[in-house]
């Protein structure tokens, strides 16, 4: 055994028993006795060339490494971000997201041993309408197109038959209207593909560059409706003072923003949609309580909509 061997071996124990390794404590070692700065750093690099994400600089600290094990997990982690992440996962573990992350079974019972007094507290009533636990291997290679820019080919369901997609651009999987979609671009433009309804994904050797414009629209993306490539549609709304508080309170969409307040208490709401389809329900459930101030073209189709259900 080299004595470069010898060396990071017991860099690989001391990381792997929690301890903090010091460049300038290794040089009083009597392993490294003798040794540079150059020397010990080339010993750390043989491991973070198999480990790349395996120790990390510690803070404040020059010279200084940690294992990123859940120790240092933890110790990272303030109480406030420590409980966000206790949500995050408590929600992951009620929606069957946990098939897709990858943890061994080692890992999955150590965080639910850890975060499990979540439960004591919060409950989560909404989940995806459809499980999504059977598709971990489709959503596996999803994530890792998507990570690495890799063309795929898609097979999906729809209604009776099978649609087969050629070398389609992944972008990101999006959460919205309590479902899983993939979004993706091709020749025929932005797609939006339902995760439960694909069928298979092949990824194929070719990458792609992502378009900027899409990018930016996937960030902006409010609800399966919104279409890429469209002028933004300016609605306002103006709630009623008894339903005010609600919207002051929350942003129903991304783009939702409060114009201003009113002397009789009632509010004016301002959206930007793609198309009225995006808007359309919610406007219905809060009618009585809202009033179209423009387009007139939206407040006629609703009015349209209203009478024909009517009869």
């Amino acid at each position: 055994m080299t004595n470069q061997t010898t060396r990071v071996l017991e860099l690989l124990k001391r990381f792997n028993d929690g301890k903090m390794v010091k460049i300038s404590e290794l040089k009083n070692d009597a392993l490294w006795e003798g040794k540079s700065e150059k020397t010990i750093r080339r010993d750390l690099d043989v491991i973070k060339q198999y480990f790349p994400d395996g120790f990390a600089c510690v803070r404040g600290e020059g010279g200084a490494y940690r294992a990123v094990t859940k120790d240092a997990f933890e110790n990272f982690l303030d109480a406030k971000t420590l409980s966000f992440f206790a949500l995050a996962y408590s929600l992951a573990n009620k929606n069957q997201l946990f098939s897709s992350f990858g943890f061994d079974e080692r890992t999955k019972e150590a965080l639910k041993a850890k975060l499990k007094s979540t439960n004591a507290c919060y409950s989560f009533v909404s989940r995806p309408f459809e499980s999504i636990e059977s598709k971990a291997e489709i959503i596996k290679s999803l994530e890792f197109a998507i990570t690495h820019k890799r063309k795929i080919n898609l097979k999906y369901k729809s209604e009776q038959k099978t649609l087969e997609f050629q070398e389609i651009n992944p972008y990101k999987i999006v959460f919205m209207s309590e479902n899983f979609y993939l979004i993706c671009a091709s020749e025929l433009g932005v797609s939006k593909f339902r995760i439960t309804q694909i069928k298979s994904v092949d990824i194929l050797s070719a990458t792609f560059h992502a378009n900027a414009d899409i990018s930016e629209f996937i960030e902006s993306i409010q609800t399966p409706f919104s279409e890429f490539g469209k002028e933004p549609i300016n609605v306002r709304l103006k709630i009623s003072a008894q339903k005010a508080r609600f919207f002051k309170a929350k942003k129903f969409f991304k783009s939702q923003i409060i114009e201003k307040s009113l002397e009789n208490g009632d509010i004016i709401v301002s959206y930007k949609i793609t198309n009225f389809n995006e808007i359309k329900s919610f406007i219905i459930s809060w009618l009585g309580s809202v009033e179209i101030l423009e387009p007139k073209a939206l407040k006629d189709e609703i009015n349209e909509l209203i009478a024909s259900q009517r009869v």
